[in-house]
C-alpha cells in the first residue's frame, strides 16, 4: 500500500505510473538473475543470507514495478466490458509466460546453464513491461498539482469504509485461500499420496491449463450474466471440489489419475480468479472516484495483494 500510495501521487511529466515501471522491471530482472548466483559454490550461512536479502528486494522492486502497473487498468478503459476484456487477455498471456518459463527452466539442466536461463527469463520479463512504458497512452492524464501526499495508513482507511470495496475484499481474500490451497496441496498429494515428486508440475499445469482454455469462456459468462454473478457461480463450483482434495489417495480415488482430473476441473473455478477480479476491482475503483474525486487506483490494487498474500501465508501454514 505504501508503493501505492507513492505512485498514486507521483508528480512528473511522464505521469504517475510509468517512472516506477521503469524503476522497478529492470531492478527486477537483476534480482531474479542474483537469486541463481550464490555467492559461494558450497552450503554455507553466507548463501542463505545472501539468498534473503535478494528474495527480499526482488519482491521489492517487483511490487514497485507491477503495483503501477495493475493501477493503469482502470486507467486505460472506459466501460466494465473493456476492462473484462483487457484483464482475459491479461490472464492468457499471464499462464503463456508462466508456461514458458517452465519449459526453459526444464531445459536447464539438460541443454542450457542455470544462469543463462535466468538471465533469459529476466530479459523476457522486461520486454512486455518497457513495451507498456513507450507505448501505452494513458488518456487525459497530466502532471497532478503539488500537494502534500496524505499517509498511506489514511488513504487504507478511506478505502475500507468504502463498502463495496470491502466486500469485494472478503470474497477474493476466501477465494484466493482456496486457490493456494489447491497450489500448496498439490506438492503434498504429489510426494505423500502419489509417491512421485514430479507430478507436482503435471498436476498444477493441468489446472493453469484448463484455466488458461476457460478464461475465453469467463469472458464470455462476465458478459453475459455479469462478473458479479460469475463469480458466485464458480466459487460455488470450487467450494464443491475443495473437499474431493482430501479423498485424494482414498477409495474411488486411490488412482494417481483421479488426482489429475480432479486438478484439472479446477482449472475451469480457478479461470475466475485469473480473468475477472481485476476487472471488478477497476469497476470498483472507477465508483469510488466518481464519489470522491480522489485517484488512488494503486493503492486499491496494492491493498488487495497485501490481503492475498497474507492468504498466501496462512493456506502455507495450513497446509503444514
Amino acid at each position: 500500500p505504501w508503493i501505492g500510495n507513492i505512485s498514486d501521487h507521483f508528480r512528473s511529466k511522464w505521469g504517475r505510473r510509468k517512472p516506477l515501471i521503469a524503476l522497478g522491471t529492470p531492478l527486477m530482472a537483476i534480482f531474479l538473475v542474483l537469486f541463481t548466483t550464490p555467492l559461494t559454490s558450497e552450503p554455507s550461512h553466507i548463501n542463505i543470507l545472501w539468498l534473503a536479502v535478494v528474495y527480499a528486494l526482488f519482491f521489492l522492486f517487483y511490487t514497485i514495478a507491477i503495483t503501477p502497473y495493475l493501477a493503469m487498468i482502470p486507467e486505460i478503459t472506459k466501460t466494465p466490458s473493456e476492462r473484462l476484456l483487457v484483464t482475459t487477455l491479461q490472464s492468457i498471456f499471464l499462464i503463456t509466460g508462466t508456461f514458458t518459463s517452465v519449459f526453459i527452466i526444464g531445459l536447464m539442466p539438460m541443454k542450457i546453464p542455470f544462469t543463462f536461463g535466468t538471465i533469459l527469463i529476466a530479459v523476457l520479463t522486461c520486454i512486455p513491461m518497457l513495451l507498456v512504458i513507450f507505448f501505452v497512452k494513458i488518456p487525459g492524464e497530466s502532471v497532478p498539482a503539488k500537494t502534500a501526499r496524505p499517509s498511506t495508513i489514511s488513504q487504507i482507511r478511506e478505502a475500507l469504509a468504502f463498502k463495496p470495496f470491502r466486500i469485494y475484499l472478503i470474497s477474493i481474500v476466501i477465494f484466493y485461500f482456496g486457490f493456494m490451497m489447491v497450489q500448496n496441496s498439490a506438492r503434498y498429494v504429489a510426494v505423500h499420496l502419489f509417491g512421485d515428486a514430479h507430478a507436482y508440475t503435471p498436476m498444477l499445469g493441468l489446472a493453469l491449463g484448463v484455466a488458461a482454455v476457460s478464461g475465453v469462456g469467463v469472458y464470455w459468462l462476465g458478459k453475459k450474466i455479469g462478473k458479479k454473478k460469475s463469480m458466485i457461480l464458480m466459487s460455488v463450483i470450487f467450494m464443491l471440489l475443495l473437499p474431493f482434495i482430501g479423498l485424494i489417495g482414498k477409495g474411488f480415488m486411490a488412482s494417481p489419475k483421479s488426482g489429475y482430473i480432479l486438478y484439472a476441473l479446477m482449472g475451469i473455478p480457478i479461470s475466475i480468479l485469473l480473468v475477472v477480479p481485476n476487472s471488478l476491482l477497476a469497476d470498483i475503483i472507477n465508483l469510488d472516484t466518481e464519489k470522491t474525486g480522489k485517484r488512488r487506483e494503486a493503492l486499491f490494487f496494492a491493498s488487495q495483494a497485501l490481503l492475498n498474500k497474507i492468504g498466501n501465508a496462512v493456506s502455507a501454514m495450513a497446509m503444514n
